[in-house]
This record gives C-alpha cells, sequence and structure tokens, in this order.
C-alpha cells in the first residue's frame, strides 16, 4: 500500500501469502483476515489492525518512504519504454506470444469478462503492459501463463489516475504484478498469483475481502527475526528520572516489546549467552551482554537474565498465542550513559540463532534535555 491511500483487508476468508506494507500516511482497517508472513507498517499509517487479524510473522514498524519512492520511480521508468507490441482495448480472449525476452504492450484498456488474457513465454521472459485507461478481470476472467512463464515476471503498469483496477469474482483466478501508484485496485472473492502495489494518493484505497487470495509466494521465506518495541525509556546521569549517588553512573534505560524469533517452532537459544544492544540517532550505543549461566530458562519457558548485582534485567515471557514470540522487559540501571538522545531508537536482542532488530521511531518518543519516553500507540 503506497502513501496517502486507504486500505481494507477483511473476511475471514481472505488469506495474503507474503508479507504486507502499509505505506506513509496510510489509513483504513485490517480486520479479520490472515497475512501468512509480516506486516511492515510506516510509523506514520493510522491503519487499524485489528486483533483479530492473524499475522504469522508478526508486525513491525518500517520507515517505508524509500520503498513507496522507487514503486513510483519504477511505474515511471516502465512507462517510458519503447511498445514492442500495441493494442487498443482488450474486450475478448486474446494471446500473446513473447518474441523474446523483454517484451513492451501498450494497452488503452484491459476489460474481459468471462475472457481470458493468455500469455505465452519463457522461464527467462519478460511482459510489460503498459496500461493507460481501465482493467478489469470479472466473471470467470483467466490470466494464463504457459511455456514456463512467471507471475512475477509479468507487470501491470496501470498508468495514471482513473478507474478502479478491478479483479473480482470467485472464478476469477489472475497472474502478475499489478503497479497502480494513483489507482484504486480492488481485490474480490478472486485469485491473484503476484502482487499489489498501489493506492498511493489521497481517496484512493487497495481493497481485499471476501475471501480473496493473494499468493505472491509459495514457497516463502522464512519469518525474520525481529523485535517490536512497545515503550522504551531513557535518562542520562543527571536526568529527572535518574537516580542521585555522587559520581556513580546513575543512568537507566527501561524497554518493553515483542521479540519474534522467527518460526513458530523458534524459541530463545541461550545457549551461547544474550546480548542488548541499544542506539539511537545521536551519540547512545549501549550493550550489555549476559553468560550463559546469566540467564534461566524455566519450564514453562520463560527466560531470565541479570547481572550478579542485579543491576542489568532481562525477562523473556513465551506468548502463548504466538509461537515463537516472547514479551519482554528490560531494566538496565547504574549506566554511563548521557543525553540528549534522539530517536529513532533501536533495540537489537542477540540470542545464539541471530539478531531480532526492533525500532521505535519519533513519532512514538518526547524527548527532554536529558533524557526521553517513548510508547507506541
Amino acid at each position: 500500500m503506497l502513501a496517502d491511500g486507504d486500505v481494507t483487508v477483511s473476511s475471514p476468508g481472505t488469506h495474503i501469502t507474503g508479507n504486507v506494507g502499509l505505506g506513509p500516511r496510510t489509513t483504513g482497517s485490517l480486520i479479520k483476515a490472515t497475512i501468512d508472513g509480516e506486516l511492515i507498517v510506516d510509523p506514520t499509517s493510522t491503519a487499524t489492525i485489528g486483533s483479530d487479524l492473524t499475522v504469522s510473522c508478526g508486525t513491525v514498524s518500517q520507515d517505508l518512504s524509500g520503498a513507496d519512492a522507487d514503486a513510483r520511480a519504477a511505474a515511471a521508468f516502465l512507462a517510458s519504454k519503447s511498445p514492442t507490441q500495441t493494442f487498443g482495448s482488450i474486450t475478448s480472449t486474446t494471446t500473446i506470444t513473447s518474441a523474446g525476452g523483454e517484451n513492451v504492450i501498450a494497452v488503452t484498456s484491459i476489460d474481459l469478462l468471462k475472457q481470458n488474457l493468455n500469455l505465452v513465454g519463457g522461464p527467462s521472459d519478460t511482459f510489460i503492459f503498459n496500461v493507460t485507461g481501465a482493467f478489469s478481470c470479472r466473471g470467470t476472467c483467466h490470466i494464463n501463463l504457459s511455456g514456463g512463464l512467471t507471475d512475477l515476471n509479468v507487470i501491470f503498469n496501470v498508468l495514471g489516475t482513473g478507474t478502479t483496477v478491478t479483479i473480482k469474482d470467485p472464478g476469477v483466478v489472475a497472474n502478475g504484478i499489478f503497479l497502480a501508484p494513483r489507482r484504486s485496485v480492488l481485490l474480490d472473492k478472486a485469485t491473484l498469483n503476484g502482487a499489489i502495489i498501489g493506492g498511493g494518493v489521497a481517496m484512493t484505497n487497495v481493497t481485499a475481502h471476501s475471501g480473496a487470495q493473494l499468493i505472491f509466494c509459495p514457497p516463502c521465506p522464512a519469518c525474520r527475526p525481529a523485535a517490536l518495541v512497545t515503550s522504551l525509556a531513557l535518562a542520562g546521569s543527571g536526568g529527572s528520572r535518574a537516580l542521585t549517588a555522587g559520581s556513580v553512573p546513575v543512568g537507566i534505560i527501561q524497554a518493553r516489546g515483542i521479540l519474534l524469533t522467527g518460526a513458530s517452532t523458534d524459541v530463545l537459544d541461550t545457549t551461547s549467552g544474550i546480548a542488548v544492544r541499544i542506539q539511537d540517532s545521536l551519540d547512545l550505543d549501549h550493550t550489555v551482554t549476559y553468560a550463559v549461566d546469566a540467564c534461566h530458562t524455566s519450564t514453562s519457558g520463560s527466560v531470565v537474565c541479570r547481572d550478579a548485582d542485579g543491576r542489568l534485567r532481562t525477562h523473556f515471557l513465551p506468548r502463548r498465542m504466538t509461537p515463537g514470540a516472547y514479551l519482554f522487559k528490560l531494566t538496565f540501571q547504574g549506566l554511563d550513559i548521557h543525553g540528549p538522545f534522539e530517536p529513532d531508537v533501536t533495540i537489537n536482542i542477540m540470542d545464539s540463532t541471530g539478531d531480532n532488530v526492533g525500532v521505535i521511531a519519533a513519532s512514538a518518543c518526547t524527548e527532554g534535555p536529558n533524557e526521553m519516553s517513548c510508547r507506541r500507540p
């Protein structure tokens, strides 16, 4: 979902296989459906994420302004290519055979009701459709690929503003990437093997509902390890939250969040100890390392790590409703850290399997001269 648009993902039968991104300043709601992948949300998005939305790889916050710009640049670049074939309006069953390599198809509109678009090409061939008018695939419409041609090598670049890109009805099966930076896109009851990148201006929307199936992969990569930071407090020596103890360092770091270890069968691995690194966008870069014997795992699966005098404590509690996920809480006291602090702040929790990185963005933070507090909405 590109910047400034509105997203609707809903109904229990709606299933998206692959990652979903909500770009800058997006609105809308995601409820009841299933995302078999990761939900990546720009910090400026205000879309509602329902508690009944299932996300297999968790939700992470990430600046998507760069990805948004890349998508818009790609659409402009593809539109500038010279066509190898030109069509007017495609309204009946049509077969287009690759001439080999890259095929650039200029077409006024594609409006298929119970008609098919058949694309024939090899595994390394590509089809780029630059569509200036309407696009719809309805009824029992199919976009068929043969000869080894794959859905991720087919792009429908729907140009400019205009009518909604529509892929609709239970019998419809489409293949390809739909790139529509200034259009609304509707996937309703139908199946799309590929991707949707659209809704990139105000008053546009991307909708997948009523049992729609959007399949970007399989096989899909394993969930990437990550940490969702929900709250953070930093206080340097001398800050109002810090204790006073003469010349003894009294800085404090506190944080809470959710640790996603990766696949649902993964557990927090302390066999080589655990390290936690906190960095802000200025000078803060502090790492706490726990040796193997500093971390203790209970029979319930919770993990408590602490240093010898109890100043540096981290607690991981398994999240029963989300296998492979842990609630974490860390409190580090007596630190030689000093403000000012500046977001974004990154927390990297490193176990024996690798890094689990989370970021809390500036929009969630309030700063003082020697302290900062952040809370994700």
